[in-house]
């Protein structure tokens, strides 16, 4: 429907097709589980990276070890098929007149740079064109709240995954962008540009903000339906936020609403129920 409409970007959303339950297995269950995967198969991603040493640059290897290359085999295959699927049904037939992007940051664990360049080096040898990718990187990226964790080693993480994307000719893709003030000088000085990010929360919130000030009624009726929708909007979502943190929202006089904007769990639970409440 919306290329039929004529977006101009798409990104897909491979959650649904990574299963996070993976990266906490244990070497026999790794084992176990690759080995159900098609002999065939098996064989020649094996051929192709297993112990093998691939440059980035001139200061940059990556190397696919024994257990760590098959878990991230079992955490990823089925998202490389299945974009390439999509990709093969709905993009390749645009030619160029779209931008498609593919989102993995939606996981429990950050990305391997590993796993980014197995996702991209398949990619890439099956035709598949993609402007940006988004991995999860080191830290919390939570949703309309600023970075969580420590910088210095976001910053190594973010360089790495900078120079696989620009080894494969995309830009990077930050997402759960909004409010993250911490890094964002990080970000712009390692891409010197040329980078995506994708936000909308700081606008919705303050947005929101403004409804608190000057209709504390509405105000009301939407942050308890936004309560009221939590655990369905968070099969979508990542969030730490937690609403028995909160006060009770009649319990709030009218002039004190506004702080609820300012509260990091509120911020992140009106994020991203904003779909329901539109």
């Amino acid at each position: 429907m919306a290329l039929d409409y004529g977006f101009t970007m798409i990104t897909l959303d491979c959650s649904n097709h990574i299963d996070n339950s993976i990266n906490e297995f244990t070497k026999l269950e790794i084992q176990k589980n690759y080995l159900e995967i098609d002999k065939s198969i098996r064989n020649e991603l094996e051929e192709k990276y297993l112990n093998k040493i691939f440059s980035i640059n001139d200061d940059t290897t990556i190397t696919f070890k024994d257990i760590d290359f098959k878990r991230t085999i079992l955490i990823y295959l089925d998202t490389i098929q299945f974009s390439t699927e999509i990709y093969n049904d709905l993009i390749e037939p645009l030619g160029n007149k779209i931008d498609f992007e593919l989102s993995i940051d939606e996981t429990l664990f950050s990305t391997s740079v590993e796993a980014h360049f197995f996702i991209a080096s398949e990619l890439t040898q099956r035709g598949i064109n993609i402007t940006s990718l988004a991995p999860r990187f080191h830290g919390e990226f939570q949703k309309g709240i600023d970075y969580i964790g420590d910088k210095a080693k976001f910053e190594n993480d973010f360089y790495l995954h900078f120079q696989i994307a620009n080894h494969f000719n995309y830009k990077i893709s930050i997402h759960s962008g909004s409010d993250k003030f911490k890094v964002f000088p990080i970000i712009g000085d390692i891409t010197r540009g040329h980078y995506h990010l994708k936000t909308a929360g700081t606008n919705w919130l303050e947005a929101i903000r403004v409804i608190a000030l000057k209709d504390g009624k509405l105000f009301r009726e939407i942050f308890q339906f936004a309560i009221d929708s939590l655990e369905k909007a968070k099969a979508y979502y990542n969030i730490n936020g937690d609403p028995n943190k909160l006060p009770l929202i009649e319990e709030i006089s009218d002039e004190n609403l506004i702080k609820l904007l300012d509260n990091d769990d509120a911020r992140q639970i009106l994020h991203i129920t904003y779909g329901l409440i539109l």
